[in-house]
């Protein structure tokens, strides 16, 4: 498909913003790659459909098709730090934090079209945005590297912090929260939480940050997620739990003595059976009802340990962003999408079936043992996730032990090769 040029200008608040004409491919998920294995972020919409910010671009998944979405200028194939989904009169509008600026992507459009705002065209304090909140007014809150900007009915504003306080100039803003109750919470990476309220604007300003949020672990917060009128805080050290909107008071600290698996939050939900997830460095822990903790890692069937974002879908299941693909859990088994491929359930991850691997995960050697197909000659590789070969050869026999003690820890893709086609299977190395 060829680049589309930008085709059509348009005037918001006297400032000329490039509407740019956007392309799609649709694949099934047999034919998709995943332009980055790098998750940022995972919203799902009223529908089902699930919406991916990746480290090279945006895609969606309605759960038979993927669809990879670039513009021709390059405008938003790159890193997408944060993704909100606004829907106004029917129509969905995603709103992506970009290193180039902050842009508005129609996606029931024909053809897809994009405004794009950035420092030299729009009144945004900064190019570098790292975090979105939309409240129920449709009033936009953006975190820059310069400050929080924000867009009420085609005017901005800026707010850096209360008074003596100004952390959101000081320290990247690592989300935005927006409540039913009026209330926006801007967590920073160092600064603690600022809190305010916005009509026309600012009022009600305070901080949360120690020593006087006593409940909050670290003043260093990836994330903030609102159930009601309460708040949980993921920090460096631990997650918080905020009954009241009293900054002394109400707070329940929650750490690997309790039950999580590491201290380092980076992103925190709640499914729709009341349990609350955990994605941390290394793995997600689930809190349920009952008080009961469970985590789960690379072991159980989640794609890599660190998980930057988790959303339950409208049927109850369970999403993971990862630095390393996609896991979705769902009646208690895993499926996996990285770059490249997509897993179900197995170590398998093709249709083709040409062989069993065992022990796995293993600590020095594995054995591959070939099942259909009886080729003499069939090729082997091992790959690490990132796609560097490590190593290479033939299986020539019935069954065959590969070493592995060489190999550092971790995730490997096994793959064996031959006239019939391929499969490709997931290795543990202990």
């Amino acid at each position: 498909m060829t680049r589309l040029k930008p085709y059509f200008l348009i005037v918001l608040s006297s400032i000329a913003i490039l509407l740019y004409g956007w392309k799609n491919s649709d694949l099934t998920i047999g034919q998709f790659e995943l332009p980055s294995s790098i998750i940022h972020k995972i919203i799902i919409d009223t529908q089902g459909v699930k919406w991916i910010a990746t480290e090279k671009g945006i895609v969606s998944f309605d759960g038979t098709k993927w669809i990879n979405y670039t513009d021709g200028n390059s405008v938003n194939n790159g890193r997408v730090s944060d993704l909100v989904l606004e829907i106004s009169s029917g129509v969905k509008n995603l709103w992506l934090g970009l290193n180039n600026g902050l842009s508005s992507l129609l996606t029931d459009s024909t053809p897809l079209s994009a405004v794009n705002y950035n420092t030299k065209n729009s009144g945004i304090l900064g190019d570098t945005v790292s975090a979105i909140g939309i409240d129920l007014l449709s009033t936009k809150y953006i975190g820059t590297s310069k400050g929080l900007s924000i867009l009420k009915a085609g005017k901005w504003d800026q707010f850096l912090g209360r008074r003596g306080e100004e952390i959101l100039s000081r320290y990247k803003i690592s989300a935005v929260s927006t409540s039913g109750n009026g209330y926006i919470y801007a967590a920073t990476e160092g600064g603690g939480v600022s809190r305010f309220k916005y009509t026309d604007a600012v009022s009600g300003a305070t901080t949360f940050n120690k020593p006087w949020a006593w409940g909050l672990p670290s003043d260093t917060v990836y994330t903030v997620f609102l159930d009601g009128d309460t708040q949980w805080f993921g920090t460096l050290r631990g997650a918080a739990y905020h009954s009241t909107e009293y900054t002394k008071s109400d707070w329940t600290t929650y750490t690997r003595a309790d039950g999580l698996i590491c201290d380092s939050i980076y992103s925190i939900t709640k499914d729709l059976s009341g349990n609350i997830w955990f994605g941390t460095h290394k793995g997600v822990t689930k809190l349920s009802s009952d008080s009961i903790w469970t985590s789960y890692t690379i072991k159980d069937g989640l794609v890599d340990n660190k998980v930057n974002t988790i959303s339950t879908d409208i049927d109850g299941s369970i999403w993971f962003g990862t630095e390393n693909g996609i896991s979705h859990f769902a009646n208690g088994k895993w499926v996996n999408y990285q770059q490249g491929f997509t897993s179900a359930n197995s170590p398998k991850i093709s249709d083709i079936d040409l062989f069993s691997v065992y022990p796995n995960p293993a600590k020095d050697q594995i054995t591959i043992e070939k099942t259909n197909d009886q080729s003499e000659n069939m090729s082997i590789e091992i790959r690490s996730i990132s796609g560097v070969l490590k190593k290479s050869g033939q299986l020539k026999n019935q069954s065959q032990n590969i070493e592995i003690g060489d190999l550092l820890p971790g995730l490997y893709l096994l793959k064996v090769s031959s006239d019939k086609g391929s499969q490709t299977a997931r290795i543990i190395k202990q």
